[in-house]
């Protein structure tokens, strides 16, 4: 269990720095390009190491599970993720990414009511601050060169990332990480291409930089961030990795003060404290229950 928590803490601290590179480019080209360009940059690259990625011998995939595939690929990299991109191109990343943490409360109410995994009284006080700092981050006043148009986006992200988390714990008990974290993205091929090709025939240019850029993300969140995280799931029960993921809007928020000069004033402040101490009790409980 301590390896899932490990590989969790990882996968939330490097998921930290990829809405801080992209923040800038989603507001000079379609967030909706950027991401599937994104994508497609990350499967070309993994492709090229699928013989150590293909399982020796070949699982038998069911119906089901290929069902579950095909879903996650299209609701994860293209839906949540394209909707992450409209989040952070109208709103600064310090107000949406805590709201986005919040997925993990999907996953564990699923987890209730398909598995009876029944939550503790300080795993609803943990989410009580989390709901608490939600209010005050979006009763802040927009500032001028942000506003809160990214917030339903962030929402909607939440929600089908907490969907999908619930769905890999089911899928990594037929399938290894590294296999599903490239199955993800090639069942997204037939979402993200045509979109890429569209924006190409609107000759929609790119800067080197900036493309640069795209393609280190996708390596970072499609393919790294993605194996730890599904690493974590398959190493550890959904109330442990879950929450210590959800600590990613630390390492955003403070990103983003550094490198985009965002600030954070004082609603909004208590409200991202609000929220992360939350996730810290949520993480206190995570660690006693994994007897470490």
């Amino acid at each position: 269990m301590f390896l899932g928590s490990l590989f969790s803490l990882i996968s939330a601290v490097l998921s930290g720095i990829t809405p801080n590179i992209l923040r800038n480019i989603t507001r000079k080209i379609h967030p909706l390009y950027v991401n599937c360009l994104k994508i497609l940059s990350a499967l070309i690259i993994f492709s090229f190491f699928l013989p150590f990625i293909i399982p020796h011998p070949f699982p038998s995939i069911p119906l089901k599970i290929f069902l579950f595939i095909l879903f996650i690929s299209f609701s994860g990299p293209f839906v949540a993720w394209s909707s992450y991109m409209y989040a952070i191109s109208k709103s600064d990343v310090s107000l949406v990414h805590p709201v986005m943490g919040t997925y993990p409360a999907y996953a564990i109410l699923y987890d209730f009511i398909f598995f009876s995994v029944k939550p503790s009284v300080f795993s609803i006080l943990g989410y009580f601050f989390i709901i608490v700092g939600l209010c005050f981050i979006t009763k802040d006043k927009e500032t001028k060169h942000s506003s809160k148009k990214g917030l339903p986006f962030a929402f909607l992200t939440a929600f089908l990332w907490g969907t999908n988390s619930f769905i890999f714990k089911i899928i990594l008990k037929n399938i290894n990480p590294l296999f599903l974290s490239y199955l993800r993205l090639l069942f997204t091929l037939p979402f993200s291409a045509p979109v890429v090709l569209y924006f190409i025939c609107k000759k929609r240019k790119i800067k080197k930089k900036d493309l640069l850029f795209i393609v280190f993300s996708g390596l970072l969140g499609d393919v790294v961030v993605v194996f730890f995280y599904f690493k974590s799931i398959s190493l550890a029960p959904l109330f442990i990795v879950i929450p210590i993921s959800a600590t990613s809007p630390i390492f955003s928020s403070i990103i983003a003060m550094f490198f985009h000069k965002e600030r954070i004033k004082l609603k909004r402040g208590f409200g991202i404290l609000s929220a992360l101490t939350g996730t810290i009790i949520l993480l206190f409980i995570s660690y006693i229950f994994s007897g470490s």
